[in-house]
């Protein structure tokens, strides 16, 4: 596309799958980027490979549980780039436990970061976007925060959350010229997965039988829908989730 030159985004949890190729998406379609990760190596390592396909990118190691940190991103592009026209609320754990089986330090991992880590983001990210006139967020949830899901209860019930902090603020600052949205996926290969999954091809190829189009989705599928939706062909959207699930959740609706 190239046509977002100038433009600033920010992206959350690059290191892997769905939030580094939404980085490489992203850069492709010729935005500047500040991309974050826990682990620096992966984080440097997809700086390295963006910068050498010819776009303007800087990584930032970040645990996006501490308040200070999401701050220093924040406060870091706007000194840096003077604005923040896209951010991509991305980072995300998940844990495989009933209620009864979620000990307190899962239950508060997952929601430091897959709730926490979105509210304050946006937080920040809206000040900025009030302040230049407009913007666009979009927060990545999941097909769980549609139904429920088996063995999910806490990752579902944080997925959940995350939908409505989209959809409320997406009310809230609506005549602001801020756009915020959601990309929700289905089952997308990635490392949270395959750690799922653990190598139980019975169980893989359940969750395949399970998905109408008889296969397990992509990260660049999540990116590509994160692309059109920060893209001007979706200026009249807003606190909308795109599901991206091969149509697993068209038997539930």
């Amino acid at each position: 596309m190239k046509d977002n030159t100038q433009k600033v985004a920010i992206i959350t949890g690059t290191s892997s799958g769905i939030g580094a190729d939404i980085a490489r998406t992203l850069a492709s379609d010729g935005y500047v980027l500040v991309i974050t990760a826990r682990r620096r190596d992966r984080g440097e390592a997809l700086e390295a490979e963006i910068k050498a396909s010819g776009s303007e990118v800087v990584f930032i190691q970040a645990d996006l549980t501490k308040e200070e940190d999401i701050k220093y991103v924040h406060d870091f592009t706007l000194q840096k780039f003077g604005r923040i026209d896209l951010a991509v609320n991305n980072a995300g754990v998940h844990r495989m436990t009933s209620i009864i089986d979620t000990e307190l330090e899962d239950y508060q991992a997952i929601m430091d970061t897959n709730v926490k880590a979105v509210w304050l983001g946006m937080k920040y990210q809206i000040q900025a976007m009030q302040n230049q006139g407009g913007g666009s967020i979009i927060n990545i949830a999941s097909n769980v925060a549609h139904n429920g899901a088996k063995n999910m209860a806490v990752y579902a019930a944080s997925k959940h959350a995350v939908l409505g902090l989209t959809k409320a603020a997406a009310l809230d600052h609506a005549n602001e010229n801020i756009l915020i949205n959601a990309v929700s996926p289905g089952p997308t290969r990635t490392e949270m997965f395959d750690g799922a999954v653990n190598g139980n091809q019975e169980m893989e190829d359940a969750i395949i039988d399970w998905v109408p189009l008889g296969r397990i989705g992509l990260s660049q599928d999540v990116a590509n829908a994160v692309s059109y939706i920060a893209s001007d062909k979706a200026s009249f959207m807003t606190g909308h989730s795109m599901v991206i699930d091969g149509g697993t959740l068209a038997g539930f609706n």
